[in-house]
Parts: C-alpha cells; sequence; structure tokens
C-alpha cells in the first residue's frame, strides 16, 4: 500500500540531507514511517530538516502523535471466500512486505485499517549526527534528548526523562547547520529501564552515543522520525 503524501515527503527529506539510509543503521534502508509525530518548540514547529536557531530550542519541545496505524486486513476478491483476516499484532516491516505481495493466483484488497495501539508506549531519542560539526563529526550521536515510557496520550511530565533535554548548541550562525533527529521508538512488552543506563547527563558524558546500538539492545523498533536544521543566533 502506498504510504500518505506526507510519509513520502518525510523519506524524501531525510534521503536529501543523507540521513536515511546513513552511515548507520539508526534508520535502516527498509524503514517506513508508521507514525505522524508532531513537535513543536513555542510557535515553530519541526518540519522536513527546517532551519531552527540555538534561541528558539532551549527548553524541551511540546511532543504529539497517534498511536500507530496497521494496515494488515486482507480481502479476498476472487479464490477462496476467506473473510477479513486482521493482524493479531503488530507485523514486523518485514511480514508487512511479505504479507502485502501479490498473488498470482489471487486477487487481494488490502485496507487501511487505523486503531489505537493499547497498551503500546514509545521511546523518543533527539540525536545530533553532526557533532561538534558537520565537517568533523567525531562525536555523533550527540545524545540530547531521551524520553520513555510515552504514549499518545501521555504528558512528557508523566514519562521518564531518561537523558535530561540540552538544548541544541550552535553558535555561530554562518557555520553549518547541524541535522538533529527525532526518532520515535516502539517499546516491547514489559520494557523496563534504567535511568542511569545511557550513561550521565554531564556535557562530556552525552558525546558519542551509539543510538542504533542502544536501540536494537533493547529491542525498540523505528516508527516514528522528524528533523530539523539547527543554526546559531544572528
Amino acid at each position: 500500500m502506498a504510504l500518505d503524501a506526507s510519509f513520502q515527503n518525510l523519506l524524501a527529506s531525510l534521503a536529501a540531507a543523507n540521513l536515511a539510509p546513513g552511515s548507520t543503521a539508526l534508520i535502516p534502508k527498509d524503514f517506513t514511517p508508521s507514525v505522524h509525530l508532531n513537535l513543536t518548540y513555542g510557535h515553530q514547529k519541526v518540519s522536513l530538516g527546517n532551519v531552527l536557531r540555538t534561541s528558539e530550542t532551549t527548553t524541551a519541545p511540546i511532543v504529539t502523535f497517534d498511536s500507530e496505524v496497521y494496515c494488515c486486513v486482507v480481502v479476498w476478491l476472487c479464490g477462496p471466500p476467506h473473510p477479513p483476516r486482521p493482524s493479531p499484532k503488530p507485523p514486523s516491516q518485514s511480514q508487512h512486505q511479505n504479507e502485502c505481495k501479490s498473488d498470482s493466483s489471487l486477487t487481494r484488497l488490502h485496507m487501511s485499517v487505523r486503531k489505537k495501539a493499547d497498551g503500546t508506549s514509545y521511546t523518543l531519542l533527539l540525536v545530533d549526527p553532526d557533532a561538534p560539526t558537520p565537517e568533523d563529526p567525531k562525536f555523533a550521536y550527540w545524545r540530547h534528548w531521551i524520553v520513555t515510557g510515552l504514549t499518545g496520550s501521555t504528558s512528557q511530565d508523566a514519562a521518564l526523562a531518561a537523558t535530561a533535554y540540552l538544548g541544541p548548541g550552535p553558535k555561530d550562525a554562518t557555520a553549518s547547520p547541524h541535522r538533529y533527529l527525532f526518532l520515535l521508538f516502539r517499546e516491547p512488552a514489559g520494557f523496563k529501564f534504567a535511568r542511569g543506563e545511557v550513561g550521565g547527563d554531564a556535557f562530556v558524558e552525552r558525546r558519542s552515543f551509539d543510538a542504533a546500538g542502544w536501540a536494537a539492545g533493547r529491542g525498540l523498533v523505528l516508527v516514528g522520525v522528524e528533523w530539523f536544521s539547527g543554526v546559531g543566533d544572528l
């Protein structure tokens, strides 16, 4: 099933910025977003790499999102008279792709089903792949923010800030902009998190964070992405 226009625009912007696929597995080549991630700094919305200045991002953004859209009800239009088969659980990307392949003997219609993922929680990361500079990103990924236990209806105050928010820090308005990535991961059932397991909040402790390895090691599945370009103030 074709992605909606907003997801297509997101993937195009990530590709144009060399963020997907990137040099690591943080955003895999086969990534397909399933959550619309909305972030605002005051009146400034984060969208497709738009430019935000350091003074506009000093405090954590407001984060909202809907639970995932699951798309796996299959209606048989000819052939055996099977009834619609709803997916019992969120399919993996590979399972979804296999399920939605065309069948040489049967014609199938794939219907989009929008429903809340009851009980599902999410982890949000904000990282900088361009630290300390885009020309010399030796400290990538810089860990700016990690929040766990988010749901579509959970306030940020009720979630666990695994890493306290640290706003982007470019100071030179004429320097190359940094790319700042927000990544939303689905947490596995029974997900437990100890606050200190990602490292401390001190400035130097945030650098060179293995975001992809950390997420994979805890069974987190990437479902949503948004990003902006950060520059210093004039």
